[in-house]
């Protein structure tokens, strides 16, 4: 049923339902998350999807907080938004952030 409600696209279901199955094996003290942004287009908008899920076990109940949102924005034409990522060791230790240039006009 929460599925439909949020409306996601096919590709996207499987990993909720995934998540879904998951949470049957956490405890009422153990919180999980599940996040997505889908639907980004050229229109610069996009959907965003946050579902966090935790189960008590003893009265086999489920809690959720689901946030479902239509977002959209615009990058000014003078700005780069550049990802500098750094790895060692195949991966195993790594850093990565964001910083915002403004190009000469």
């Amino acid at each position: 049923v929460m599925l439909n409600e949020l409306n996601m696209p096919a590709t996207y279901q499987k990993q909720v339902q995934n998540y879904f199955e998951f949470i049957q094996w956490s405890s009422q003290e153990d919180w999980h998350q599940f996040q997505t942004v889908y639907n980004v287009g050229e229109t610069s908008n996009c959907k965003y999807a946050n579902i966090m899920g935790s189960h008590n076990q003893t009265d086999n109940t489920y809690s959720f907080l689901v946030a479902n949102m239509d977002t959209s924005f615009e990058l000014a034409d003078d700005l780069l938004i550049v990802q500098h990522s750094t790895s060692i060791l195949g991966g195993i230790f790594s850093s990565s952030h964001q910083s915002i240039e403004h190009l000469p006009p």
